[in-house]
């Protein structure tokens, strides 16, 4: 006997991932309401830094940071982030600006990872949007409160993707080297360019050594020849090139190395040995329940 198909309702690709990404942004609406922010620190000070510099150029020194050198000699670890404020917000930066930015903020995260989803994987579906959260532990704490991780991982997702199909085209190394140089200047964690491309590579070279011949590479060509499976390291170049920019070749350097340091060597190793007293919530393990 014939049968009638049956018919499920299906959205075509492009209002499917717009709906993914209305889902994605409706929480942080809720949760942060227009001409409303998160009291703390981080947002005062963001808010702070930014419009001093609107006003008068980037600040040598910031008396409202008189306990520490930042007092005589400043430098910013999200120098990068700072700068976007100050463009967006100009002299009269306030508090009512802060969660219209952070939802564009949140929105630019979800695009950077429907796009980077869909280059990687063109016939994956829009539901994967919701590992947006997963990228942090703290990450809806950081997208409510104006934090630089929510530019950061918009350059971190581009680069990741880049380097895990990086087309064998010379006009295309420089590409991890620009984000990640942009990447450093936002949040100034060199360690998490560096590890996590370190980690994609090794993935591309798991790929080449069983003969999968990874997307993109063209019809015909076998692996290693070209496409993303020939030389699976090279995109460390471009990235330990642009995180050594990132912290060198910055416009508040020497004043920021210190901050640099603290943040990429003394806090991980802090963590890691258990000397802090209150550790950062992406280096606690997850509670299993019971």
């Amino acid at each position: 006997m014939p049968t009638t198909p049956s018919r499920s309702l299906s959205l075509p690709p492009p209002l499917a991932w717009l709906l993914g990404l209305g889902l994605v942004a409706a929480p942080l609406v809720w949760l942060l309401p227009m001409y409303s922010f998160p009291v703390g620190y981080d947002v005062w000070w963001n808010l702070l830094v930014a419009r001093t510099w609107a006003e008068g150029g980037f600040p040598e020194a910031m008396p409202a940071a008189g306990w520490t050198s930042l007092a005589e000699s400043f430098g910013s670890r999200q120098y990068g982030f700072v700068a976007l404020l100050a463009e967006l917000g100009g002299p009269k930066l306030d508090e009512r600006m802060v969660a219209p930015m952070c939802w564009g903020l949140a929105l630019a995260q979800g695009a950077a990872l429907a796009g980077a989803i869909r280059w990687l994987r063109p016939a994956a579906s829009p539901r994967w949007l919701a590992l947006l959260p997963a990228l942090s532990t703290a990450w809806l704490f950081r997208a409510t409160a104006l934090r630089d991780l929510l530019l950061g991982q918009v350059l971190l997702i581009l680069l990741l993707a880049f380097v895990a199909k990086m087309p064998r085209n010379r006009s295309r190394d420089l590409v991890p080297l620009w984000l990640s140089y942009g990447f450093t200047l936002c949040h100034g964690a060199v360690v998490l360019p560096l590890v996590l491309s370190t980690v994609v590579c090794f993935g591309r070279w798991l790929d080449a050594r069983r003969g999968m011949v990874p997307q993109g590479q063209g019809p015909g060509q076998a692996v290693g020849e070209g496409g993303p499976g020939a030389h699976p390291f090279r995109p460390l170049l471009g990235v330990v090139a642009g995180c050594a920019a990132g912290v060198f070749a910055r416009p508040d350097a020497p004043a920021v190395w210190p901050i640099l340091w603290s943040l990429n060597v003394e806090m991980p190793w802090a963590a890691l040995t258990g000397s802090v007293t209150v550790r950062p919530q992406e280096f606690q393990a997850y509670g299993l329940g019971g």
